[in-house]
């Protein structure tokens, strides 16, 4: 036997869902899992995803990364090179200084090397000094000792050189600027401290950074993200990582997790899951497409959790939704979208392993409600808690279509059903049965239903003994029988196996025949039941039985036996409109809506009905007996006539013809000349058209002008049933009898059915109208296949194309609206021709033939000159607006060619004789030019035929703005808190005066001419007006150049602050004398505030003061000469908001004193308190409860504080200059205390220098080499 003995490893990482885009790496947080050792089935380890953060249960945990710890006891914290901090920590910290680097610290020095120190717990003796070739040599002295009773020869650990540093070889403590001679490890004891370094922190306390952390406590940052897991103590092998659901449901991972001999970290597990995602719609359709069902609740049940509330699933305005993850499972959905406590839909689904997006396999059905109210006749029921039962008549035995509701106290039931025929049932009673018959269609319903006597129908179904016997028809040869009831039953035979049905409208009841041919039925009284049944003898013939059961109370014993009778085989067909006859009929078919499900009912000479579900093609089968049998059918709309059969030797079919009455449907045809598509808006027009039938049922129809209402403009037609699409001809344009609007529509499909008329179906036209007439040139001669444009007025970008024929003629449909006609340049002769119009296209347009001839085109000259510099301008736009009414035309830019220089300014175009004026408005994010228009007009610049405009002066404007932000006492000079809706005015010494208004960020911008200067001023309540300036100037100096850059501040004008102060011990002297002080918050530079005047009244301290707004913390000292009330103390937070200011009450309570002196040290390893420094230094005091505060060193270096109870950490830090090359260090330094009450503790802020290593080279010259 060999025992092998394996370290334990561990793993760690995180688990994100994966499978959709909205959840993929989305993390499983707070989950339990398994790994179970897929060779070990009972070796199962849990592990816990956390949420973020989590706290170790007595068990040390290693984890690499970057994020921070609460070491709750002995815990590591090894940066791995980099900088990492620790606060309130107690312990030791530990770093390697490399062979020439130096560190100053008050430590342990485990190493050789020289100390610059302030002290040293080592005697040391001078250093021997030995010159060797003009170099002094210095070394540890050697001394004497005994040892065992032995005399032996030592090496002192540290000796005094003559400079006055230490040289060292061994392990000594000592404070001071150690410089190494080979690697000197470095450790230095911290006691509750905040202290920044690199290297190895043990201890107990905050650590946080980047590295390795290693012990019991809590963890949290990036390295503990959410879904992270972490576990040890684990043997090395595969395991199955199992996640634990909150229903218990256990779901295996898609990867096993490999656990190697060395700890493996950033593991990447993948939990797959699925999106639940799709629209609500309703069953019914909205403009032929489905309708969404918006701002709806989905409810999402898991069935592993039935004691949860169902997930609410919302959708937005377009009925979309989506949910998940959603993890392996069933589920139900379900919607009450009406909210009346009735779910429409309650819809099961499973999620297996694989990620898929479930959709919805089903709409939501319209619904109706359906109240009941229950009477108990003659019965004496009690009428609460009746369940009744609803079922569909399409329900099957595989497809059970039900629905059940309980009656309230007063016997009246609620209940919520799809559309279509039910059949509501009570048979819970012994003795009283409810039955009713309905159909829901588009109204809710209220009946009052009774019971009736309930009535058992038990008899027995009869046959003969056999063919060979012969059939009952054989016995009743037989003259001693008349009919079959006479037969005695012992020559007949129980018929076993028949299925037995008792029919009254849609109530169908069934029962099959026992052994015996016994069956039993249980029905009302009160109701009428047509009672069959059908069986099969030999391979050909059918025997059926039956009987008309008018009330069940009244029928005899010999009345419920049933006799099985031969049957003849009776067929037919159902036709519509016509019968084969007469050779126009078609045979009805399953198509036509409305008629599915229709039955063909036969009725025998007693009244006794059977019925056979008409077919697809029309056809229909049954098996009667010998009588005068009279056919019609179920559904009346279907409007077909009786017809009488003796099925005597009948072989014929049954010719059975629908006459279903035409459906009446209203159309509204009209122009869309609102563009709205609303018929009241529009514009009503009678049209021709057709509606044509696209299957063999409907009849085409015709529709003329005279068929429209002369008052309404309606149109009403007849149509039989069957499927229709409405169709228009589009006329040409250029027919004489061309209607005057354009002819063409887009109509869903019609389809006809039974039943009433349908919806108005408007029968909208785009409104084009027709215009036509002829393009000539100036000599008056055709413009002959030419091609003309009409560009849209309001859009631009619409055009039109128009061609011309041999004459020059045009006709075409356009859409309504205001047209320019454009007829390009062209050259005739010598000269240009062209063309510009205006064109108001409306019903009216057609009525005239139009006429438009081309025109020698005029000629525009002109310089373009920036009005303010004076320089000329190249490649602009200039407008030129028609004051006849015509469309406005661009002229240039300027285009540079061989032949055109641009350069000048100069631009030269065409345009249509007329009246004209030049406009130039451009406008882009920093620059506007500007021309108004009236300045230069073609009627005072025409000269001979030309418009000479000469020198066009342009106006250039730019872009000026800023922001306008809260100037407050600010440590971050890049916090820069907008101000909105602040009035700006702008003004120059030329009478320009022009306003503006921040946005809600501050920001304002504006346009205003180059070359000035400008006053701006800023004004809003509770601000300090402001005039704009910068280092040189009282006012913005604007050149060629936008300056958005203008960012100014406004001061906050002093609000009113105040605040109550009480005393947990009562009326006492130490709250009476109290000195209030409004210190700043962190991040703000404001000076503390000493409240002057204080008034006390009935134990109660109150106060006020103005101030500057901003976030302050008010700290309540007591005072007082007796010792029980030393201490007394009370903080809090005010926020001084602008214009409101704020108000404070706090209560004084005894907390303790606290004292702290500094000390640092310089390069030169000089130690100094921070009281000397140039600058005061700021120490941030921040209590447990997230209060904080900024006060300042005194001048010796100290500061003392009264403070509450409890946890309190100080941090500050400094920068000073400091050696021959003006080194600029940051010196840091905190500390975390305990405050107890009644107490008074001293501490040393011991600052160090921050690590930074930035090195700078400037390159001075190059010299080749």
């Amino acid at each position: 036997n060999f025992d092998i003995s394996i370290d334990s490893s561990g793993v760690s990482g995180t688990v994100t869902w994966t499978g959709h885009e909205s959840f993929e790496g989305q993390a499983l947080d707070d989950v339990e899992f398994i790994l179970r050792n897929i060779w070990d089935m009972t070796g199962n380890y849990t592990v816990t995803t956390t949420s973020g953060s989590f706290s170790t249960d007595g068990d040390s945990r290693v984890i690499p990364g970057t994020g921070e710890v609460l070491f709750t006891k002995d815990g590591l914290f090894d940066t791995e090179g980099n900088t990492g901090i620790v606060r309130g920590f107690t312990g030791n910290y530990s770093r390697d200084v490399q062979d020439g680097r130096s560190y100053t610290a008050n430590a342990s020095f485990d190493g050789a090397g020289t100390i610059s120190a302030t002290w040293i717990d080592y005697d040391a003796p001078d250093c021997d000094a030995e010159t060797i070739d003009d170099e002094t040599i210095v070394s540890l002295p050697k001394f004497n000792e005994t040892v065992d009773g032995e005399t032996v020869s030592s090496t002192h650990i540290a000796c005094l050189k003559s400079n006055g540093d230490y040289l060292f070889e061994g392990k000594v403590n000592a404070s001071g600027r150690m410089t190494a001679d080979g690697l000197v490890k470095v450790v230095k004891t911290l006691d509750a401290e905040t202290f920044e370094g690199t290297g190895v922190f043990e201890g107990i306390g905050i650590a946080n950074g980047t590295g390795l952390f290693i012990g019991e406590g809590t963890f949290s940052g990036p390295m503990v993200a959410p879904g992270s897991f972490y576990k040890t103590g684990l043997m090395p092998g595969t395991y199955n990582m199992i996640a634990v659901m909150p229903s218990g449901r256990e779901i295996l991972l898609p990867d096993p997790v490999e656990v190697t001999l060395e700890p493996s970290s950033d593991l990447n597990m993948k939990m797959p899951g699925s999106i639940f995602e799709d629209i609500l719609y309703a069953d019914y359709f909205t403009d032929g497409e489905p309708t969404p069902i918006p701002d709806s609740k989905i409810e999402l049940i898991d069935f592993e959790l039935p004691d949860e509330d169902p997930i609410m699933i919302p959708t937005d305005e377009n009925g979309s939704f989506s949910y998940g993850p959603i993890a392996t499972g069933d589920y139900q959905w379900r919607v009450d979208v009406d909210g009346d406590g009735w779910y429409e839909v309650e819809e099961n689904f499973s999620v297996g392993q694989d990620s898929e997006n479930i959709s919805m396999a089903v709409s939501v059905p319209t619904k109706r409600d359906i109240t009941i109210n229950l009477g108990a006749g003659d019965s004496g029921l009690d009428l609460s808690n009746r369940t009744l039962t609803f079922t569909n008549t399409e329900s099957t035995d595989l497809n059970v279509y039900e629905v059940t509701a309980v009656s309230d106290e007063n016997g009246v039931v609620h209940a919520e059903i799809d559309m279509g025929q039910w059949i509501i049932s009570d048979e819970t009673d012994e003795e009283y049965v409810l039955w009713h018959e309905f159909e829901a269609t588009t109204e809710d319903l209220e009946f009052n239903l009774s019971y009736s006597v309930s009535v058992w129908i038990n008899g027995t179904i009869w046959a003969g003994p056999g063919k060979d016997a012969g059939y009952i028809e054989n016995i009743l040869e037989n003259s001693d029988y008349n009919v079959p009831s006479d037969i005695p039953k012992v020559d007949l035979v129980g018929a076993s196996g028949v299925n037995i049905f008792a029919r009254s409208g849609l109530i169908v009841l069934e029962s099959t025949s026992d052994e015996n041919g016994a069956y039993s039925f249980r029905m009302p009284e009160n109701m009428v039941f047509h009672v069959t049944a059908e069986t099969f003898a030999g391979a050909t013939n059918t025997l059926t039985a039956g009987m008309l059961i008018t009330n069940a109370s009244n029928v005899t014993e010999e009345g419920k036996n049933l006799y099985l009778m031969n049957s003849d085989m009776v067929q037919g067909t159902v036709w519509l409109r016509d019968s084969p006859v007469n050779g126009s009929g078609i045979t009805w078919n399953d198509g036509i809506s409305g008629s599915q499900g229709s039955e063909v009912i036969a009725t025998d000479s007693n009244g006794l009905e059977w019925r056979d579900e008409i077919g697809a093609d029309g056809t229909f089968l049954m098996n009667l007996g010998v009588d005068v049998w009279t056919f019609t059918v179920s559904n009346s709309d279907m409007n077909v006539a009786p017809v009488d059969v003796n099925t005597t030797n009948y072989t014929d079919r049954v010719i059975l013809v629908a006459n279903p009455a035409n459906v009446s449907l209203t159309f509204r045809v009209f122009l869309d000349t609102n563009e709205d598509q609303v018929w009241e808006n529009g514009t009503v027009i009678s049209p021709k058209f057709n509606i044509t039938s696209t299957n063999d049922f409907g009849l085409d129809v015709e529709v003329t002008s005279d068929m429209y209402d002369d008052v309404t403009g309606e149109l009403t037609v007849e149509l039989s049933v069957g499927t229709y699409s409405v169709v228009m001809t589009e006329d040409d344009p250029r027919d004489e009898n061309a209607s005057v609007y354009f002819r063409k529509a887009s109509v869903p499909n019609i389809d006809i059915g039974l039943g009433p008329a349908g919806d108005v179906i408007d029968v909208i036209l785009e409104p084009k109208y027709l215009i036509k007439g002829t393009v000539t040139k100036e000599d008056g001669s055709p413009m002959d296949n030419s091609t003309f444009r009409l560009r849209n007025m309001v859009d631009a970008d619409v055009m039109r194309n128009i061609e011309t024929d041999a004459n020059g003629t045009f006709a075409k449909y356009i859409s309504q609206g205001e047209w320019s006609v454009e007829i390009s340049e062209y050259q005739v002769g010598n000269e240009t021709e062209l063309f510009r119009g205006m064109l108001v296209v409306d019903e009216t347009t057609s009525d005239e033939d139009l006429l438009w001839r081309t025109r020698t085109a005029m000629h525009v000259n002109m310089t373009l000159q920036n009005s303010l510099t004076g320089n000329l301008i190249s490649s602009m736009r200039v407008t030129a607006v028609s004051l006849d009414g015509l469309k406005n035309v661009s002229l240039g830019p300027c285009v540079e060619t061989p032949a055109t220089d641009c350069s000048n300014g100069k631009l030269t175009e065409l345009l249509m004789p007329g009246n004209w004026t030049l406009a130039v408005n451009i406008t882009d994010k920093s620059e506007r030019w500007n021309l108004n228009e009236g300045i230069y007009n073609s009627a005072d610049q025409m000269v001979n035929g030309s418009w000479e405009a000469g020198i066009v002066l342009i106006d250039q404007s730019v872009a000026i703005g800023g922001k306008v932000y809260w100037d407050f006492a600010s440590e971050n000079e890049d916090q820069k808190i907008g101000i909105s809706e602040v009035n700006l005015t702008i003004t120059t010494d030329n009478g320009l005066n022009r306003s503006v208004v921040t946005n809600e960020t501050g920001v304002w911008k504006i346009f205003v001419p180059i070359l000035e200067n400008y006053n701006i001023s800023a004004e809003k309540e509770g601000y300090a007006s402001v005039n704009y300036s910068d280092e040189n100037n009282s006012y913005l100096e604007i050149g060629t150049t936008h300056r958005t850059d203008t960012d100014f501040g406004m001061v906050a004008g002093l609000v009113q602050v105040s605040g109550n102060v009480t005393d947990n011990f009562g009326d006492t002297e130490r709250l009476e004398n109290a000195v209030v002080t409004l210190y700043p918050a962190i991040g703000f530079t404001n000076s503390a505030v000493t409240i002057e005047s204080t008034t006390y009244d009935n134990g109660i301290l109150s106060w006020s003061q103005e101030i500057a707004p901003g976030n302050w913390t008010v700290v309540v000292k007591g005072v007082s000469s007796n010792v029980n009330e030393r201490y007394g103390i009370a903080i809090g937070s005010l926020d001084a908001s602008v214009l409101e200011g704020a108000s404070i009450d706090l209560e004084m309570a005894k907390g303790g004193m606290l004292y702290v002196n500094t000390t640092w040290s310089t390069i030169q390893n000089e130690v100094d308190n921070v009281g000397n420094l140039s600058e005061a230094v700021d120490v941030e005091v921040e209590l447990e409860n997230g209060v904080a505060f900024v006060a300042q060193f005194d001048e010796n270096g100290q500061i003392e504080l009264t403070l509450p109870q409890g946890s309190v950490s100080l941090d500050s830090e400094f920068e000073t200059i400091q050696h021959e090359l003006d080194l600029t260090m940051d010196y840091t330094a905190g500390i975390v205390v305990g405050i107890g009450q009644d107490t008074e503790l001293d501490k040393l802020m011991e600052f160090s220098r921050r690590v930074d290593s930035d090195l700078v080279v400037d390159i001075i010259s190059i010299n080749n080499l």
